[in-house]
């Protein structure tokens, strides 16, 4: 299938997994008592949460997967085979906007870290809330990429390059700043906002996680960046590194609100 900007492979997802731990563990918290309960994690990608909650819902609970990538798909049921929770988890490949599931049909819905390759977020949001049983719990997770920071030296390279990422390369990159918003557009109540930056010195686990590689060839090949701004801004970037100066941070947006 076409793979859009933004788009991260499984390997991205598990490299990312130890940075987004707290965040994770924390979504899960929001979603309320989950023992026995049947619940939703839409944009599952390779199954990291979906396998996860299967020890919070129990032997007899349910949690379901849906993603719009088949491959995904594939890789989240052979990791819920291989943790021998086939029996409590399934995944399905479906659209965040068209959910094949009837109206309160969950107890909690949650959803990390898609919302910002979906150009229309409130469609996927109403979609969520539709499928929530009233008194149930919704939770999304999202970066803000307007909020990425890192030192350089290189600050109006790096501006630049945060805005074109934001407004260009994805499709929703201010999304976590948007969330409450959406939220609160719908019959939700018990809204809740929660904000971590989350961080790092690491170079070459931040080059991978914001992939700022890729993001920095689209912006030249759209003549955002010239050639040598470019040089100028992946020399700058090593040399931040080799003298222990390289530091990296972005906001992501945790909302939660109960369903009505």
């Amino acid at each position: 299938m076409e793979k859009l900007f933004g788009y991260v492979d499984s390997d991205y997802l598990t490299a990312a997994r130890d940075l987004f731990a707290p965040v994770k563990q924390r979504s899960y918290e929001l979603m309320g008592d989950l023992d026995s309960k049947h619940i939703l994690d839409i944009g599952c990608g390779p199954g990291l949460d979906t396998v996860a909650m299967a020890r919070l819902v129990g032997s007899q609970g349910r949690v379901e997967g849906i993603d719009h990538d088949p491959a995904m798909i594939e890789q989240a049921q052979s990791l819920a085979n291989a943790n021998q929770v086939n029996n409590t988890v399934q995944h399905q490949v479906a659209s965040a906007s068209q959910l094949p599931f009837a109206n309160d049909h969950f107890d909690a819905v949650r959803s990390e870290r898609l919302f910002m390759h979906l150009a229309q977020a409130e469609n996927a949001l109403a979609e969520a809330a539709r499928v929530t049983k009233p008194g149930g719990r919704l939770v999304v997770v999202d970066t803000d990429w307007g909020s990425l920071s890192t030192n350089t030296g290189a600050d109006e390279i790096e501006r630049r390059l945060v805005k074109f990422r934001a407004e260009s390369y994805l499709a929703n990159g201010y999304s976590g700043r948007r969330l409450y918003g959406l939220f609160s557009a719908q019959s939700l109540c018990d809204i809740r906002v929660e904000t971590v930056a989350l961080h790092t010195t690491d170079l070459p686990l931040w080059l991978l996680l914001t992939q700022t590689e890729q993001v920095t060839e689209v912006a030249r090949e759209r003549g955002v960046l010239s050639g040598k701004e470019v040089e100028n801004w992946q020399n700058a970037l090593v040399r931040s590194s080799e003298t222990e100066a390289f530091f990296g941070s972005v906001n992501i947006v945790t909302v939660s609100a109960t369903s009505v």
